[in-house]
């Protein structure tokens, strides 16, 4: 996994990932990650995630947001 979406995960870990559905700012700070990533040509999978998400313990339905939020990103053509 490239550093720059181990560190992006870092901060992503660092949001309440126990909740099953992220606070709206959370949500926000997640999808602008998913957004510079895939600006810098390297988005997040989401095996990235979810790898990190197992190792750490993060609510599933957490986990499925950020998946499905990464993958949109991935599937967007750069702006």
């Amino acid at each position: 996994m490239p550093a720059v979406i181990d560190k992006a995960l870092d901060f992503i870990g660092a949001m309440d990932v126990s909740a099953p559905t992220p606070s709206s700012m959370n949500e926000s700070t997640a999808k602008g990650i998913f957004k510079y990533l895939k600006e810098l040509g390297v988005p997040a999978s989401a095996a990235d995630i979810t790898a990190r998400a197992d190792q750490e313990g993060w609510n599933p339905g957490f986990t499925e947001k950020m998946v499905g939020w990464a993958k949109k990103w991935r599937q967007v053509n750069a702006l």
